[in-house]
């Protein structure tokens, strides 16, 4: 089993012993030397209260959680104990480095006033060395995560850029079609205009008639070009002079959206041929 720690928030983070256990006094110095460091050297056990959720119990260190917390700190490294399966090798091994060695007082011999000494708790040499290896370990940890962090942060700026230069394209794309848009619809209005014209040189006595505008010929033409049924529509083309090729084209490629898109999609309809139809339709 391969350990290794973690960075927890500490609002998720649940208590096993009550503040109350530990000294004033320690607390507040810890507090002070963690907010004067930014943060805990040595993680703190954790077990994970349910699989897949940040929720935790304190297995081991809780003097350090209430001296974090009061510290003013968000964050604590920590190990975590993902299940209660592998709570028992973390609890072996919390219970062979946090123990202390306890020197028993010698035989009484008042004689001997240099032997009178009290019982003294020392840590062992295997606690100190277990901490150097969490403080080690936690510090490659922040290096992987501050170069993943940079890594991250820079693939946002590449994906924001390209999605600029795309966006920048597409408005340049739309920008292009409205141009020949109005380029073909110019044309069309054009075409109709000569159409009108002609028919107010040919019947100077109807001059008084009220002759649709352009605009009402376009709308006329295009509707019944898509609306008139295949009878109808061929009988019309004929009268417009249009030809086999091109009435079989505007049956196969109608509905058109308009005059400019009837021009493009139908084959056989050239510059000489579009005018004449436009020209003979009634």
């Amino acid at each position: 089993m391969k350990i290794s720690p973690s960075i927890v928030r500490i609002k998720k983070i649940k208590p096993s012993q009550p503040k109350e256990v530990f000294s004033v006094v320690d607390l507040n110095e810890a507090a002070k030397l963690i907010s004067d460091m930014e943060g805990v050297i040595t993680p703190i056990v954790l077990l994970r209260t349910a699989p897949n959720l940040e929720s935790y119990d304190i297995i081991d260190g809780n003097f350090e959680y209430y001296a974090a917390l009061q510290g003013k700190r968000n964050l604590i490294n920590a190990y975590i104990v993902e299940s209660k399966d592998e709570l028992s090798f973390y609890q072996k091994q919390i219970d062979v480095f946090r123990k202390k060695s306890v020197v028993a007082p010698p035989p009484e011999n008042p004689t001997v006033e240099s032997e009178k000494k009290s019982t003294v708790s020392i840590p062992t040499q295997a606690t100190a060395d277990i901490k150097q290896i969490m403080n080690n370990e936690f510090k490659n940890l922040n290096k992987q995560q501050s170069k993943q962090f940079a890594d991250f942060s820079e693939q946002v700026l590449t994906v924001i850029d390209q999605q600029s230069k795309q966006y920048a394209d597409l408005s340049k794309q739309i920008s292009d079609i409205a141009s020949q848009h109005n380029q073909l619809d110019t044309k069309g209005d054009d075409i109709l205009q000569k159409k009108t014209g002609k028919l107010s040189i040919e019947n100077p006595e109807e001059s008084s008639v009220d002759i649709p505008s352009v605009s009402t010929l376009k709308i006329i033409f295009l509707n019944e070009l898509n609306t008139l049924d295949e009878v109808q529509l061929k009988n019309k083309l004929k009268q417009a002079k249009a030809n086999k090729t091109v009435t079989q084209n505007i049956l196969l490629k109608r509905p058109f959206d308009s005059l400019e898109d009837i021009v493009e999609r139908t084959g056989g309809l050239g510059k000489k041929t579009f005018p004449v139809i436009l020209d003979n339709w009634s």
